[in-house]
């Protein structure tokens, strides 16, 4: 969410991006206003187009080639990362949940997720492969990251 700082320095750039992720903004608020969901509901659900726009903003504001580097070390730092929390969580899950103070009703199947979103085991395992499909084929690039 640091990304949002940036915005007054850069100012922001409405482009076909931006423009899209309005169009579907304005599309999450009237499918819930329609279905009656709370204005709460529809403010959660946001994040699923605020997110996308800010790391589509940072991405094209931020990020050159002497960039990368650091972007990329930080994945892998990042990805690494996951494989103890996963344990921890797959170990203590039901101690874990036993904590939980929100509303969300979760298993402990659901609950190995690393340090991504509640319930994201797919976001968890589709960004370790996409890591892994980098540093395996694009061998060249990846030197960056090793240096």
């Amino acid at each position: 969410m640091l990304v949002i700082l940036l915005i007054p320095s850069y100012g922001l750039r409405i482009d076909r991006v931006t423009k899209l992720l309005v169009a579907f903004a304005s599309l999450v608020v009237l499918s819930g206003l329609i279905n009656g969901s709370s204005l709460v509901q529809i403010f959660m659900f946001m994040r699923y187009v605020v997110i996308p726009y800010l790391i589509y903003y940072l991405a094209r504001t931020y990020l050159t080639p002497e960039r990368i580097r650091k972007v990329l070390g930080l994945a892998v730092v990042l990805a690494m990362l996951q494989l103890p929390i996963v344990v921890i969580q797959r170990l203590f899950a039901e101690q874990l949940l036993s904590l939980n103070q929100s509303n969300i009703a979760i298993i402990p199947v659901d609950f190995v997720y690393g340090t991504f979103y509640i319930k994201s085991d797919s976001v968890l395992s589709f960004f370790i492969l996409c890591l892994l499909a980098f540093i395996l084929f694009y061998n060249e690039q990846f030197k960056l990251v090793r240096q």
